[in-house]
């Protein structure tokens, strides 16, 4: 943990006493095992959506779907446990012209047609407001 000093210097303002220093440093201190935190379960949730993806990934790629992010809600397109009614599933399936059992029957005749679903994000961003943040997430 950075020295009271050290955090006077980095906080550019000599008036502050020690305690508030402090007070701010322990804040940060905090807010930033938070963020690492956050971090680490998107990073988790990123190789999860990936290992999902990549089990029907198709050998010939023909059309590759950029989308946004994976949804909130954790309806994920690859979750071959999900249900044939999520809209996004839904729609592809329409699209392809192909009417599945399950799910996973669906995943393996959308890779069979070389086609292949890639998120900009894999942080979910269907809950903010467009705008800024949400555009930086997912140019990010």
């Amino acid at each position: 943990m950075l020295s009271i000093e050290r955090a006077k210097k980095l906080l550019n303002n000599p008036n502050l006493s020690d305690a508030e220093v402090e007070k701010i440093r322990d804040e940060m201190s905090m807010m930033a095992a938070l963020m690492y935190d956050q971090y680490a379960e998107e990073r988790k949730q990123h190789k999860e959506y990936i290992t999902k993806r990549n089990k029907y990934k198709p050998e010939n790629i023909k059309t590759i779907f950029i989308l946004e992010s994976p949804p909130k809600s954790g309806k994920y397109f690859y979750d071959p446990e999900g249900e044939t009614t999520e809209p996004l599933f839904k729609a592809m399936m329409e699209l392809i012209g192909y009417k599945p059992i399950d799910k996973a029957s669906g995943l393996v005749e959308f890779a069979k047609k070389g086609f292949i679903i890639v998120d900009a994000t894999y942080t979910p961003v269907n809950h903010h407001k467009e705008g800024k943040y949400r555009d930086g997430a997912i140019m990010a």
